[in-house]
């Protein structure tokens, strides 16, 4: 079982029940059909059984205004409440909203969402202790009382700014990723050298090229063409279109194969920010981060004390 408790943040298919309950996981939901199948399920596969030594846990999304999930009115909120008796399996244990405009977006709008909340709240029973709302922008800047019970930190954690800024913030953020890739085969090419698919690029003049092997099957995308690499503390721009995971670039003098290029992280002088990679190719950081395939190798560090 697991040491710590997981919330699920998004819906999850009530066929999961007998998965959901023997890992001890907790989960979002937003209406009460959702135990009508979930239950359903598990009489279906006659593991009924499974819910004699736990509850589950569950979560009830209200839609304050990000018009994702969750419900809208107190009445949808009251109903819900006097529903959800049929299921004594259930541990009703919280409830959740998320701030649209938080990190980025007319401010105001959080208050109009604050007041939506605070409505919607005054149906929800007592016992239903756990409430939390606090997203990294609403966690950095918009500070509340009653305190969201938890801290949803999401783009934080990579120490970015919610905003892709590069000011200052209230809390001291660094960047905590890197994407690194290394050089797999060198060569000079003439004058005139056609370079990658299309052969949009020709050389000007004799040039050293690198060839990288991530590309837009890793999540370095097609659009990404224009953000260059760095390599020994030189910016190195790709050449051509990327492909599905290798890239070509011009080099400023021969280099060994196996020198390491950074694509998003600091190399000596220069750093690559994804904050300001995704402003140069019209998208943020999120997008950016959350486009890094599962083909790509993680590897976790750990500070002095052991810590990750």
């Amino acid at each position: 079982l697991l040491a710590q408790p997981i919330l699920i943040l998004g819906l999850v298919d009530p066929r999961a029940i007998a998965e959901l309950v023997y890992y001890r996981l907790t989960v979002i939901v937003s209406d009460l059909i959702w135990f009508q199948e979930a239950w359903a399920q598990l009489v279906s596969n006659h593991q009924e059984s499974l819910l004699d030594d736990a509850k589950l846990k569950v979560h009830l999304a209200l839609d304050t205004g990000m018009g994702r999930i969750g419900l809208r009115t107190v009445e949808e909120v009251q109903a819900f409440a006097e529903g959800i008796q049929a299921f004594p399996w259930v541990n009703w244990e919280g409830v959740d909203t998320h701030f649209s405009t938080a990190g980025g977006g007319d401010p105001a709008y959080v208050e109009t969402q604050w007041a939506k909340w605070q409505e919607l709240l005054t149906a929800v029973p007592d016992s239903v202790t756990v409430r939390h709302y606090a997203n990294s922008a609403m966690g950095v800047w918009f500070k509340r009382q009653p305190v969201s019970s938890i801290e949803r930190f999401g783009i934080s954690m990579y120490g970015m700014h919610p905003k892709d800024e590069r000011s200052s913030l209230p809390i001291d953020l660094q960047p905590a990723l890197q994407l690194i890739s290394e050089i797999v085969y060198v060569k000079q090419v003439e004058k005139g050298s056609k370079i990658s698919y299309g052969a949009t690029y020709e050389a000007q003049e004799d040039e050293w090229v690198a060839t990288i092997p991530i590309g837009y099957a890793d999540g370095w995308f097609r659009h990404y063409k224009d953000i260059p690499v760095l390599v020994e503390g030189h910016a190195c721009p790709v050449l051509g279109v990327i492909n599905m995971d290798q890239l070509m670039i011009r080099l400023p003098h021969q280099v060994p194969v196996g020198t390491t290029v950074t694509l998003i992280g600091q190399d000596h002088h220069l750093e690559n920010h994804a904050a300001d990679l995704a402003r140069q190719v019209g998208t943020i950081s999120y997008e950016i981060f959350c486009g890094l395939s599962d083909r790509i190798p993680r590897i976790y560090l750990q500070d002095e004390e052991g810590e990750d």
